[in-house]
């Protein structure tokens, strides 16, 4: 009987540590994820997600439009620039809310480079823009990455010159001033992913 017991101990055993390899196997196999749950892959997806202000943003559309794609970018000399935007439109009301991220980074091969002042000279820099529009009027806030509050970074994982792919992750914190008030408030960006195919 305690031989029996014994057995049947050790096949419980092995089938735990065998179910826990799987599920290990399962999250390595899904990668990491950014923001918004867009995964950061490497294979020129046209994809960008973040967290702003901690919810979860991915570029896209909430109406058809055609083949063009919500993020995109550019490599020039030795700069990279990414472009991602989000539309919500109510084709009711005709309301809308746009929303873009776009980055202009000096790199020229992976690794991880500072996001600057966006009115510095041939620095890197970061720009949250939002616009919502009711269909008559529309108000845009556009938050730059300052000498003053410049929080960020930028990290290539991939920049393929052949296939013309640039992947990786970036994060910031971007003023605006309001020009009627000059109040400032600000938008904290995190958790964002990347993965494009450049021209």
């Amino acid at each position: 009987m305690k031989k029996v017991l014994l057995s049947l101990l050790v096949i419980s055993s092995l089938s735990l540590m065998l179910g826990c390899d799987n599920e290990e196997d399962k999250d390595k196999d899904s990668g990491p994820v950014g923001g918004g749950g867009v995964p950061a892959t490497q294979t020129g997806a046209g994809t960008m997600g973040a967290t702003i202000d901690g919810a979860g943003w991915v570029a896209g559309y909430s109406v058809p439009v055609g083949a063009v794609k919500p993020a995109y970018g550019s490599v020039t000399g030795e700069y990279v620039y990414v472009y991602g935007f989000k539309v919500n439109y109510n084709t009711t009301t005709f309301a809308s809310t746009s929303e873009t991220i776009q980055i202009f980074v000096k790199a020229n091969a992976p690794g991880t480079y500072p996001i600057g002042n966006y009115g510095g000279t041939g620095n890197s820099w970061a720009v949250y823009t939002k616009t919502e529009s009711t269909g008559a009027t529309s108000t845009t806030k556009i938050y730059y990455t300052t000498a003053e509050s410049a929080v960020g970074s930028f990290t290539l994982t991939k920049f393929d010159k052949t296939a013309k792919i640039v992947s990786g992750t970036f994060n910031f914190k971007g003023e605006y001033t309001d020009p009627a008030t000059s109040a400032k408030s600000y938008v904290t960006i995190t958790n964002g992913v990347f993965d494009i195919v450049y021209n």
